[in-house]
């Protein structure tokens, strides 16, 4: 008898992200979100923090440690 795959086994990891807003040195954290990739992370971001269209392009995301589900 064969085991089915568990959910937790298929999804993808899930980190922890620092989001800063690169304007200046040293660059100004903004928060931290939760997200399988650093794409997701600053879109994440974005949504959560609800930063403007115009600074977006300013967003950079640095993974902290991973999250367990």
């Amino acid at each position: 008898m064969s085991k089915r795959p568990s959910k937790r086994s298929a999804a993808a990891p899930l980190y922890e992200w620092r989001i800063i807003r690169l304007k200046k040195s040293p660059a100004g954290l903004v928060g931290y979100v939760n997200a399988p990739d650093q794409e997701q992370a600053i879109a994440k971001a974005v949504e959560s923090f609800r930063i403007r269209e115009q600074d977006q392009w300013r967003l950079g995301a640095y993974e902290v440690r991973e999250v367990q589900p």
